[in-house]
């Protein structure tokens, strides 16, 4: 990595405060300086040190009022009962500082002088970090950030991916910067093997964000970039570059980055990517899965060819559960957790509830029987930390995922059924849903279960009513949607009708908002948009059509029509599966 530092050799004094013109603050800078120049000849001599910072056989002489005055953490060693408080040596045997490293913060601590170079600069913040001298790591993120600012042209591609994975790993303010100036180079970046090795997925994240056309960066720079400094070393990119870049990061390390498809393919225009290219990817990326009802084995949804298709080899054993010939299983609950398909509840043909719970094992095509837990028509569940929950008109459990054992738990007071539910900031919320007895109106009830008490209480109710809805979780967001809802003109009547109805709760305000639909208009197949972003809802299962709506024209959904043809009584969930090894 080519070295590179500070304008004047160094971060000084001058840098950390504000010299006046009055020359009130002039003479206090230098007044400053010059203890300052006085106690680091001290520390040179010798003279009145009193600890001796032992690291890797190399021995630094220091005064425990300087290193208290700069680090908390020296601060609470030296004024706390921890055993080096009275110790004449202190021996430093952490992996996060070096012996140059704290050689360059003793410097800083006596100085105000930092030598940063292209080699250093990780162990420098590392150092700074674990000693918590915030001072040091706050200049070297002003540097950075005034770097990128006036000479963005000069780091080295090698040195955008360091500063990109320090930034995101200390917070600094100029990881914005290091993420909007990676996107200017993103294909050159991308071809280094670095990038796919230690790039975190929250600066993965925001680069794919900022390369997708419809961002306003993006759209910044197709006008702008070309009479810009970077000039002819911007390399535009398509959306095709950008998803077979995504799927190397991914392969790189598929077992822990998997589950993290979907995340990002929500920063990519998937509509914009070459067909072929996702053809190839199918195996690597999120389906939506059908399973249930009257055909014997699971389906799944081609994007491509916008159709359902079968999967002959994955063939669910549910038919012991069920008592009368030609009889099947309808309306199960599905949830994918980790490598494995949940299945619980539903009911047969012939109207009779379903005791039996499965799991299916992704990896190896292979199915077991989990506990059973009582009859469950269409329960609803979610996965909240190690447990999943299950959620009923009269009764709630939880089961431990380890250890495949189930508990009871507090149940919901107003008992509905058909509720949207979604687990939120540690907590359950079930929107909506509608009572048990015939007829019984569709609900705007919002009730919110606490893990940690195992209590009930009740929020802000949503601005329309839901049933059959589902609850999604989207950068941070708790959205409802889809599903039905009462007819807005004659709403006392309790009719029922498609909902076309998006809303986002505001938990610091407690209330919920109605998201505009400006770009899809009313449908049957349950298409909405979030942002401009295309979402399908499906059996209370919502999932991301991987297409980014343009501001200004209405959205065609002609070539979806056949996204809900699926069996009849099948539920879905999207999960990571290999369709090509199962048809």
């Amino acid at each position: 990595m080519a070295a590179y530092r500070v304008p004047g050799s160094c971060l000084e004094l001058r840098d950390l405060i504000d010299l006046d013109t009055d020359g009130h603050f002039l003479q206090q800078y230098y007044l400053l300086s010059s203890v300052l120049k006085q106690i680091n000849d001290l520390r040179d001599e010798g003279s009145f040190c009193d600890v001796i910072l032992k690291i890797r056989n190399r021995e630094f002489r220091a005064h425990r009022l300087i290193l208290s005055a700069y680090s908390d953490y020296f601060r609470s060693m030296f004024s706390s009962f921890w055993a080096e408080s009275g110790q004449a040596v202190v021996h430093l045997q952490d992996d996060y500082v070096t012996p140059d490293s704290l050689e360059a913060v003793l410097k800083f601590m006596y100085t105000t002088e930092v030598d940063i170079t292209g080699e250093n600069l990780c162990s420098i913040l590392l150092a700074a970090d674990h000693l918590q001298v915030k001072t040091l790591t706050q200049k070297v993120d002003h540097y950075l950030s005034e770097r990128f600012q006036n000479d963005p042209g000069g780091f080295g591609v090698d040195e955008y991916i360091e500063v990109l994975i320090l930034s995101e790993r200390f917070q600094l303010n100029a990881s914005f910067d290091a993420e909007q100036h990676a996107a200017l180079k993103f294909l050159e970046l991308s071809r280094r093997e670095d990038f796919y090795e230690l790039l975190t997925v929250e600066a993965l994240e925001a680069i794919l964000a900022l390369v997708n056309p419809l961002h306003p960066f993006s759209q910044q720079i197709m006008r702008n970039m070309r009479g810009s400094v970077w000039g002819s070393e911007w390399e535009p990119v398509s959306q095709t570059q950008v998803f077979q870049v995504l799927l190397k990061w991914i392969d790189y390390d598929r077992k822990q980055r998997v589950e993290l498809a979907a995340r990002l393919l929500r920063k990519i225009n998937l509509d914009s990517v070459d067909p072929r290219d996702l053809r190839t990817a199918k195996k690597k990326l999120q389906v939506l899965l059908a399973m249930g009802g009257y055909s014997p084995n699971a389906h799944y949804y081609d994007p491509i060819q916008k159709d359902w298709f079968s999967l002959p080899k994955l063939l669910y054993p549910w038919k012991t559960c069920l008592t009368e010939v030609g009889d099947c299983r309808c309306n199960p609950s599905l949830l994918c957790v980790g490598d494995s398909i949940y299945i619980f509840g539903g009911e047969t043909s012939s109207g009779l509830g379903v005791q039996e719970n499965l799991r299916y094992n992704i990896s190896t095509n292979s199915w077991d029987e989990i506990p059973r837990v009582g009859y469950h028509f269409r329960p609803a569940c979610v996965p909240l930390g190690d447990c999943i929950y299950l959620i009923s008109s009269h009764h709630s459990f939880k089961l431990h995922i380890p250890s495949l054992l189930w508990s009871e738990v507090s149940h919901q007071p107003h008992e509905l059924k058909d509720a949207a539910v979604a687990a939120y900031r540690g907590r359950i919320y079930v929107i909506g849903g509608m009572e048990e007895s015939r007829d019984s109106p569709v609900q705007d009830r919002v009730q919110v279960y606490d893990p940690e008490t195992d209590t009930w209480s009740d929020q802000a109710p949503t601005r329309r009513k839901h049933s059959f809805a589902a609850a999604l979780v989207i950068n941070d967001q708790l959205y409802v949607a889809g599903g039905l809802t009462t007819n807005e003109s004659d709403d006392d009547n309790g009719e029922t009708v498609n909902s076309q109805v998006v809303e986002v709760y505001d938990e610091q305000m407690g209330d919920w908002t109605l998201v505009p639909q400006p770009n899809v208009a009313a449908n049957n197949i349950g298409a909405f948009q979030i942002g401009q972003r295309l979402y399908f809802m499906l059996c209370r299962t919502c999932f991301d059509a991987g297409v980014d709506i343009p501001e200004d024209e209405a959205y065609s959904l002609d070539a979806w029509t056949d996204v809900k043809s699926f069996e009849f009584g099948a539920s879905v969930v999207c999960c990571n599966l290999d369709v090509d090894v199962l048809m």
